[in-house]
């Protein structure tokens, strides 16, 4: 057998794959000649380094060679639909890092208001939450600046 799958028998070259039938059970297809082809015979033309290839890429789909008309728009849908699903899933997680990393500060300066006033967690959130709403920020803004200053001062 050679590098693209193909088996060495005598002096042709034959094609050679395998896949998974209907039933889940793995078979090895190709070889034969065109007659037994066209009667139904299966033969995949898929080379197990070229499917890891694909994998590895993260490929959406796949256009065989030669390319013909039949399927070529429904891989370009297909492709098309999961690359908008994969970018809506990278904003999403985006968007959940960042909420994340702002209770991360609003936790931290919460410590700090708690440390240094001898305040319960919930009297110190409080707190926080009235100094952004008297200075109409953000509650996030009002916690990296309560951090800013604690880093700043601390020694």
């Amino acid at each position: 057998m050679d590098i693209r799958g193909r088996e060495r028998s005598g002096s042709k070259l034959t094609s050679v794959g395998y896949g998974v039938g209907r039933h889940g059970k793995a078979y090895r297809a190709g070889g034969g000649t065109a007659a037994s082809r066209e009667k139904g015979a299966q033969t995949i033309l898929e080379n197990p380094i070229t499917i890891e290839a694909v994998l590895r890429l993260n490929a959406f789909a796949t256009i065989p060679s030669p390319v013909r008309s039949f399927g070529l728009l429904t891989a370009i849908a297909v492709a098309l639909m999961q690359f908008k699903a994969s970018r809506a899933r990278e904003r999403y997680i985006e968007r959940l890092e960042q909420k994340q990393a702002k209770g991360r500060v609003i936790q931290q300066a919460t410590r700090i208001v708690m440390d240094s006033r001898g305040m319960s967690e919930e009297d110190a959130y409080q707190l926080l939450r009235s100094k952004a709403m008297l200075k109409r920020e953000q509650i996030e803004t009002v916690a990296g600046d309560i951090v800013k200053a604690h880093e700043t001062l601390s020694f």
